[in-house]
């Protein structure tokens, strides 16, 4: 029996999901954004059961784990069988530097999420 992770989206990586929605509705419709959409619920079912496709990237940060979704990343932090998805950002954007601001409150807000879970 596969053991399920506890996948959970930081306030952050929801903010990012509706900024993503708003834009896609704006520049492509309301269907071509549900397609979107649904890739990333997708994913983060697959993240669920399959949490090794996670893969590292230390030119970005040596402790997160990424996963792309067409020309989005997910930065995500995984603790035992907790993962948490940190933000979602355009590829073409600069990570680093966002996750450099983002990081501080990040942590806390993953601390919270996991005690949650216990």
């Amino acid at each position: 029996m596969i053991k399920k992770s506890k996948l959970v989206l930081t306030d952050r990586a929801i903010s990012d999901l509706l900024q993503i929605e708003e834009y896609s509705i704006c520049k492509w419709g309301k269907k071509v954004t549900v397609k979107y959409l649904t890739k990333f619920e997708k994913t983060f079912k697959l993240i669920e059961l399959n949490p090794d496709i996670l893969l590292p990237n230390p030119q970005i940060h040596g402790d997160l784990l990424f996963y792309r979704v067409e020309k989005h990343l997910l930065a995500c932090v995984r603790y035992k069988n907790f993962i948490a998805i940190l933000t979602i950002a355009h590829a073409n954007r600069d990570l680093v530097f966002i996750l450099h601001e983002l990081l501080p409150n990040l942590k806390e807000e993953v601390k919270i999420l996991l005690d949650k879970t216990k």
